[in-house]
């Protein structure tokens, strides 16, 4: 069978990796330690391969053997210790759901062939543990179900240590606190730049249970973010809304001013009329004041809360939500099983995975982990406003942005999107920050342990990456790279320059992409 043209990227991405000096210690036996951990999560969730969300599980089962280094289960290996048994059944339920081929072609492994050996590999340990997952008839339970995860582990991989499930328990809770405890630092979730709206029902038609977990909710979303909001990178605004808008509070960096707001507010009489509220938030994010939608380096999320069904007709709600898909914000909707429609939440939201239903605000407050994960993981895309201008024979976009309010510790995340024989580049000029930048054609979130180029910057001066379409190859196998776009996802951290630890700096970006004929290009892919 013709191999896919994305699996011809990922074998002459591995051919070049001599060329290149990338590092992937996802394939290295014994690797260990949280970049590893997450690196190989990250390639198999993001590969297209498997099905099943496995709901933060396969995190929390590598902080449990701390990511490699120690060993809890007899005759196990690897960061996700599983044995030859585990080994046995994962391949029985790769050719069972014919995945043989995808996993070699798109992470580039003989699965099939594996030993128990190979299980010291970070990549082949994960790809096991996904594919018993994948086996299962039932779902993985949902990250607040912590302990339902640690029984559903258990039973799957056949774990007869009874001091397991404590030791599940307690990685779970270190990754839940989300400050970087037990060496699982890669895995803390820091809220970049954000700007949030809130669209919450303030009519009576709602009970004193639903209005108390709006504002539970928005009181604990504003705290998470905090300190984003005193370090004036993140701001935040409200539309009110019952029979028509009731009231709007602007775009502001003021926590107390917003938390006072919702905390004290006073509800009024009417029914819920939501699709008007929807339509007023595409209008708030396109002309309040203060509004940064055209600025790529913020990120924008709209949290709706739906306590009740809408007295308005469900067309009316769709188009609304339309208009307000159109914009470059994530819509995160929050419902209660009281009134609520998962139909109208689906249809408000993002995407299905950013819908939530909750009975009372303990589901919530169970929830909230996951929720603060999915906004700090969401990426900044660029390129849909560049600047174009013709160049000779080439078409020449650059875009130019700020990552805001840096310190130290700090990461950022965007990507990027350039065309088959095209060069581009993304050049930062830190002032008082050291940055190490990691960039991938492949991986979303690439890191230490997994990047296709690497550049260190040194505060006062200048770094950057210069990514081309391969053009040389061997014989055939990169051909089909010359007729498909590629991503470029780059990672960038704020290091400890020793000089300014204090420091908070919006790092300013450069990207530039050149569009020409590939065959002018001189080199595959080069990192200065």
């Amino acid at each position: 069978m013709e191999r896919s043209a994305a699996a011809k990227i990922v074998l002459c991405l591995s051919f070049l990796d001599f060329l290149m000096g990338r590092q992937d210690l996802t394939l290295q036996k014994e690797a260990s330690g949280c970049d590893a951990a997450k690196a190989s999560i990250d390639k198999v969730t993001t590969s297209g391969i498997f099905k099943k969300d496995d709901n933060f599980l396969l995190t929390r089962l590598s902080l449990v053997s701390d990511f490699g280094k120690t060993s809890i289960l007899q005759e196990s290996k690897g960061i996700w210790q599983t044995n030859s048994a585990n080994l046995k059944d994962g391949q029985e339920i790769m050719r069972n759901l014919n995945l043989t081929d995808d996993i070699r072609d798109m992470l580039g492994i003989e699965f099939d062939k594996a030993t128990l050996d190979d299980l010291s590999k970070p990549l082949y340990s994960v790809v096991l543990a996904v594919l018993l997952i994948e086996g299962q008839l039932e779902k993985v339970p949902q990250r607040s179900k912590v302990e339902d995860q640690a029984d559903f582990w258990i039973l799957v991989a056949g774990i007869t240590n009874s001091t397991y499930k404590d030791k599940f328990l307690a990685a779970s809770k270190v990754l839940n606190e989300n400050k970087g405890d037990k060496n699982s630092g890669c895995f803390v979730c820091e809220q970049s730049p954000t700007d949030i709206l809130f669209i919450v029902d303030d009519s009576r038609s709602i009970d004193y249970v639903e209005w108390n977990l709006q504002v539970t909710f928005i009181v604990r979303i504003l705290d998470e973010f905090r300190d984003s909001f005193d370090s004036r990178a993140s701001q935040g605004a409200f539309i009110m809304f019952s029979t028509g808008i009731t009231q709007i509070n602007p775009y502001t960096t003021n926590y107390s001013l917003l938390s006072d707001e919702i905390e004290f507010h006073i509800r009024r009489k009417g029914n819920n009329q939501l699709p008007q509220a929807i339509t007023k938030a595409a209008e708030v994010l396109k002309t309040d004041p203060n509004t940064r939608l055209n600025n790529t380096s913020v990120r924008k999320i709209v949290f709706v809360f739906a306590a009740d069904k809408s007295s308005e007709p469900f067309v009316n709600l769709k188009q609304a939500s339309a208009t307000l898909h159109q914009l470059p914000a994530t819509v995160f909707s929050i419902g209660m099983k009281k009134d609520a429609s998962m139909k109208d939440l689906q249809e408000l939201s993002s995407g299905k995975e950013f819908a939530r239903m909750y009975a009372n605000v303990h589901d919530f407050t169970a929830d909230l982990a996951d929720i603060l994960y999915d906004t700090c993981l969401i990426t900044l895309s660029l390129g849909a406003n560049l600047n174009l201008t013709e160049s000779g024979a080439e078409l020449v976009t650059s875009d130019e942005f700020q990552l805001l309010a840096m310190k130290v510790g700090n990461t950022r995340y965007f990507q990027t999107n350039y065309s088959n024989g095209s060069t581009s580049s993304v050049t930062v000029t830190p002032k008082t920050l050291d940055l190490v930048m990691y960039a991938s054609s492949s991986l979303k979130y690439p890191n230490q342990a997994n990047y296709d180029f690497k550049a260190s910057c040194l505060a006062g001066g200048t770094c950057q990456f210069v990514m081309k379409t391969p053009t040389n190859c061997s014989s055939g196998v990169c051909q089909d790279m010359k007729h498909h776009d590629q991503n470029c996802y780059v990672t960038v951290t704020a290091t400890d320059s020793g000089n300014c630890t204090d420091c908070v700096e919006d790092v300013h970006v450069i990207l530039v992409t050149e569009r020409g004929d590939s065959t002018d290009l001189n080199d595959d892919y080069a990192a200065s």
